[in-house]
């Protein structure tokens, strides 16, 4: 098991040798062979055996082929032809300890719909050869991918070849094959759709075409089949769009400006060129595409999906479970009968009732109160009971009343005139119903923790940072320390010698900003499995060093723009800032490759950020490869982009100044995240963004309750797809776009100053009050004016008249109506 996973990692590394060779060849349109392409495979074999730590002898470079235009023959040697920008095929063998792995992609360059169809339906049967386990006879194996080949297109079926793969020793995977299938075997599953005729045009030297899907599986002896080659195999990621240079200019169209909704009011005065029209089409044309793709995606994820099943049920225990003493024995000495006495030991408080004293639990206690009355004071304490709930995340759950004669306290009032003792007990309760709160928050926390593998540490030289500071802090404000990497991890010890480990193999997401507007440069951390940092459970931990202080001398402000001191203070914070940059740098590098390739570090994006709200205070969001995130300020913001379904627009209107993005999740039992108030000017940008990471999007007027969304979404999943999915948040975009007046659509040559006070009444107004009045009084005569357009001449004077004498009634004379009329 061991040499397979090897030899899996070792191809990795060639193929991403590989495709970005082919990428290269093919952006730049080099003249490079397929020889030439297949030599610099197998010279980047060593390298990539260095960089994992292999011992070179164990491992062994078998073949690497490179064919490209139109057709896929895995006999066929290579050529000296050159490299064809239609369909590129790349082949790859190696092996580790004699365990042979094969792998083969199909790079497609300006794919049609046809041709994408044949990929994904070569995709789906690829997915569904995991399910292969020991003791299965291949024919049986090889009957039933080719029934599930029948009932996803019985068309593509007939150009899948006889045999579907091979394995060690000669065996074959065949409908004739007799051999069966052992633990510890590798198979290579070879899926191949020969002679596919291409019918929607796509270029291609050779027509039919060919599509190959190449695999290998380790036999385990519990279970399915393991992947070994986890290479890029998804359809966007072995797919490219090249546009073409040169295109001929389109005329504007107003028609098609107004309809597609980029002439929205005569008040947009900038040019739109045909560039923009075309982006916008092909953007538009790409969201219906991907749509059609995640409607396709919900009916297989929800397919047999079992609702009782997936809801599950928290583990809770009952109220009555909870016992405070076992016996009467067991009541401390101390307790009187007409005092309240606090039981720390036993988490439990004694209580006077009819002369005796009767123990209650503190998890029993909802809360506590003292106030005074008069020469009285009063201690009052409300338990738990129906109609008041359990907290949220409780420990406990309120028990059924099965005996009549049972019931529920729901409060107890104790009145003394002398304050000392009642005062004694309201406290010590206070901290003891806090402190038993406290514990089993913390007993739940580490209840869900998954405890890590140890640290392997390096002997000798390993990289490190010092002078570090962690967050969360581990106690205190602020917990500085060094960071070093090690053969399975990362530790970070304090300079009082606490120790925090992260594994790389519980690493998620791993994120390295450098500083540039910002004053820290940091790494951070999403975590797959919760750590404990001090007393705090976290998914997130980062490590950062600051750059500056973030002041300003006021003395300096002063001086001229030329000052020199003020000049070698730039310069020195300048050299500081690259200096911590290429520190962080340089430990990341190192990481990665001690790590061999386990984690790879992002770095965030700094084009394509934008500002937002996604909790509470306005922070910069960057997206980056694998996230979004915002990582200045706490709580981090850290999105995985894997992790989202689709993308909706609220408040999407041209009189506003700023929108809102909702991200939603594919697991529906989260509720999904607003980032509120980002500035309209990006809102193209993120449009842009989503579509170039293949996430659906839509937009809307008005936001929605995603919480009720959700829930009535769960409650009926299979009717939710049936009708249509996330189709209804388009039917929300395009009823907010036909809603809107023609007079919107209008180009107008005019400018008039009373449309502006009405189009903007519901944004932030820069005016003052006074304006604004105006503004909403002339908007107001202009509605009326709309609604009794039939009215004569001197009706409309006299009405104004009357409004007018509104505003200021002690000024305003009496006019007599002119006889001068208007001409229409």
């Amino acid at each position: 098991m061991e040499s397979a996973e090897k030899a899996g990692k070792l191809m990795e590394k060639l193929f991403v040798v590989a495709i970005e060779k082919v990428e290269t060849i093919i952006d730049e349109e080099l003249k490079e062979s397929h020889e030439a392409v297949a030599k610099e495979i197998e010279s980047a074999f060593g390298s990539a055996v260095r960089k994992l730590g292999y011992s070179p002898s164990s491992c062994a470079f078998l073949s690497a082929q490179v064919q490209s235009g139109g057709n896929f023959d895995a006999k066929k040697p290579n050529d000296s032809l050159i490299l064809s920008g239609d369909l590129v095929f790349i082949s790859i063998r190696v092996s580790v300890d004699s365990c042979e792995v094969h792998c083969v992609r199909t790079i497609i360059i300006n794919p049609t719909d046809d041709v994408k169809k044949a990929y994904n339906f070569l995709y789906d049967l690829s997915q569904s050869a995991s399910a292969l386990q020991k003791a299965t006879p291949l024919s049986t194996f090889c009957s039933k991918l080719r029934s599930v080949a029948e009932n996803k297109d019985p068309d593509l079926t007939k150009y899948l070849p006889a045999n579907l793969g091979y394995g060690s020793k000669g065996k074959s995977i065949e409908d004739s094959s007799k051999d069966m299938t052992i633990p510890g075997e590798v198979y290579t599953i070879a899926l191949t759709l020969s002679g596919f005729p291409v019918l929607d045009g796509f270029k291609s030297q050779r027509s039919p075409i060919s599509i190959a899907i190449y695999d290998s599986y380790f036999i385990q002896e519990i279970g399915n089949c393991k992947l070994l080659t986890e290479t890029v195999k998804e359809f966007q990621d072995i797919s490219y769009s090249l546009e073409d240079e040169e295109k001929p200019s389109q005329k504007i169209d107003i028609a098609e400006l107004k309809n597609s909704g980029v002439v929205r009011s005569s008040r947009l005065r900038h040019q739109v060129n045909s560039e923009q029209l075309e982006k916008d089409r092909k953007r538009k044309e790409r969201q219906v595409q991907l749509r059609q793709e995640k409607q396709e995606e919900l009916k297989r994820r929800f397919s047999g999906y079992d609702a009782d099943n997936r809801r599950g049920t928290t583990q809770q225990k009952s109220l009555c479970e909870v016992v405070a003493y076992s016996s009467r024995e067991n009541f401390p000495e101390a307790a009187r009968k007409n005092q309240i006495y606090v039981d720390t030991r036993h988490e439990s408080v004694l209580l006077p009732i009819q002369g005796q004293i009767v123990p209650f639990h503190v998890s029993t206690i909802k809360n506590v109160s003292k106030n005074e009355e008069g020469k009285h004071f009063y201690l009052r304490i409300n338990f738990l009971h129906p109609g008041v709930g359990i907290i949220k995340d409780s420990k406990y759950i309120l028990p059924e009343l099965k005996e009549p004669n049972n019931f529920y306290i729901k409060e107890l009032t104790f009145r003394s005139s002398n304050p000392r003792n009642l005062n004694n007990s309201f406290k010590t309760l206070k901290e003891l119903i806090k402190k038993v709160k406290a514990m089993e928050v913390e007993e739940k926390e580490k209840g869900t923790l998954i405890d890590q593998e140890k640290l392997i540490m390096i002997k000798g030289k390993r990289p490190s940072l010092q002078d570090v500071t962690i967050r969360p802090n581990i106690s205190g404000k602020k917990t500085q320390g060094s960071l070093e990497g090690h053969q399975n991890g990362i530790r970070f010890t304090s300079n009082k010698g606490d120790k925090v480990d992260i594994i790389y193999s519980n690493i998620k997401h791993a994120v390295f900003q450098p500083v540039e507007n910002e004053l820290i440069v940091l790494i951070h951390f999403r975590l797959k499995n919760s750590i404990m940092v001090g007393s705090k459970k976290t998914t997130d931990v980062q490590f950062y060093t600051e750059a500056g202080i973030q002041s300003d001398d006021l003395d300096m402000r002063r001086r001229a723009g030329m000052d020199l001191d003020e000049i070698q203070a730039e310069q020195r914070e300048r050299k500081f800032k690259e200096k911590l940059n290429k520190e962080f740098k340089n430990f990341v590098e190192s990481v990665q490759a001690i790590s061999g390739e386990t984690i790879d570090f992002d770095i965030p994006y700094r084009e394509l950020g934008f500002h937002g709200v996604p909790y509470r205070s306005n922070v910069f969001i960057m997206p980056s490869v694998n996230c979004l995130v915002s990582l200045i300020d706490q709580p981090f913001f850290v999105i995985s982009l894997s992790d989202i379904e689709v993308a909706h627009f609220e408040r999407v209107q041209f009189t506003l100044k700023n929108f809102d993005l909702v991200l939603i999740f594919k697991d529906y039992s989260i509720t999904p995240i607003r980032i509120c108030t980002i500035p309209a000017e990006f809102l193209e940008s993120i449009k842009d963004w989503l579509n170039d990471i293949d996430i659906v999007y839509s937009e809307s007027l008005n936001p929605l309750n995603w919480g009720n969304v959700m829930k009535e979404i769960t409650r009926d999943l299979q009717g939710f797809i049936e009708e249509g999915g996330w189709d209804f948040l388009q039917e929300s975009d395009n009823e907010g776009e036909s809603g809107q007046s023609d007079d919107e659509l209008e180009v107008d040559s005019e400018f008039n100053e009373e449309d502006v006070g009405s189009e903007f009444e519901d944004d932030e107004s820069e005016f003052s009050d006074e304006s604004e009045e105006e503004n909403d009084d002339e908007s107001e005569a202009d509605f009326d004016s709309e609604d009794e357009s039939g009215l004569e001449w001197d009706e409309l004077e006299a009405q104004a008249k009357k409004m007018d004498a509104k505003k200021n009634p002690k000024v305003i004379k009496e006019v007599k109506p002119s006889n001068k009329r208007t001409k229409k």
